[in-house]
């Protein structure tokens, strides 16, 4: 980064946070979690998510199939343009987020190995995900549907068209199929000042456009932020 970058983001951070104590203050008691992209339902937590140590990430699976309803969530999605290679890219990002909190994690390798020999073109639905545990040995599955995947066009400091990132996850018990926990994840980057309340998402990116692995990237650790999987040793 060269001193004219380094500057102008010094001068913007220094913009910002003057804002920040402004809007903060006025909106201090309101939830913002759905309008900021992430979607969790009331009661959506199984008590039993307390014993997941393992835990085995399927890649997910690109683009909603006959319609607009996710089948094993069950969230809604507007139909959209989902880029390929993306559903390995949210795995891989949710695989970072378990193993940074110290879950022990199915190898990839072996995920993909099963879960290739199971599907076999069939259904990626939650039988497939219970299979998948129990071949692996897993406490439990992530598995989860990319809705929308579209690229940002333009550079880091100016976008034509920001990035766009839309997906479902589940936690899905082995023992029943049950879903322990899931979550949405559905949001377009803005412009930091069309909307003063979600400044997290702004510093997490850098304070710049990014591109649609980066977004999805931080779609994913909010996601996480919220889920009960904060620590294998909780």
């Amino acid at each position: 980064m060269n001193k004219f970058d380094t500057a102008v983001r010094s001068l913007v951070t220094i913009i910002i946070c003057s804002v920040l104590l402004v809007s903060c203050s006025s909106h201090r008691h309101r939830d913002y979690s759905s309008r900021h992209g992430v979607t969790v339902p009331e009661r959506s937590t199984d008590s039993s998510i307390s014993s997941i140590k393992k835990v085995a990430v399927i890649k997910f699976a690109e683009g909603i199939p006959d319609g607009n309803l996710c089948p094993i969530t069950g969230f809604n999605f507007a139909p959209a343009d989902v880029l390929s290679g993306s559903g390995e890219t949210i795995a891989d990002h949710f695989s970072a987020q378990l193993s940074e909190r110290g879950f022990t994690l199915v190898g990839a390798e072996e995920v993909n190995e099963v879960t290739d020999r199971i599907y076999n073109g069939g259904d990626f639905d939650i039988a497939l995900a219970v299979s998948v545990a129990k071949e692996t040995g897993a406490d439990a599955v992530i598995v989860g549907y990319v809705a929308r995947y579209e690229e940002r066009v333009g550079g880091n400091f100016t976008a034509d068209k920001p990035a766009s990132v839309a997906f479902s996850v589940a936690v899905v018990s082995p023992e029943d199929g049950r879903i322990i926990w899931k979550a949405r994840f559905d949001k377009t980057q803005r412009p930091f000042f069309e909307d003063l309340t979600d400044f997290k998402s702004f510093f997490q990116g850098g304070m710049t456009w990014q591109t649609a692995d980066e977004f999805s990237g931080i779609g994913v650790l909010q996601v996480m932020d919220k889920s009960p999987l904060t620590s294998a040793d909780r």
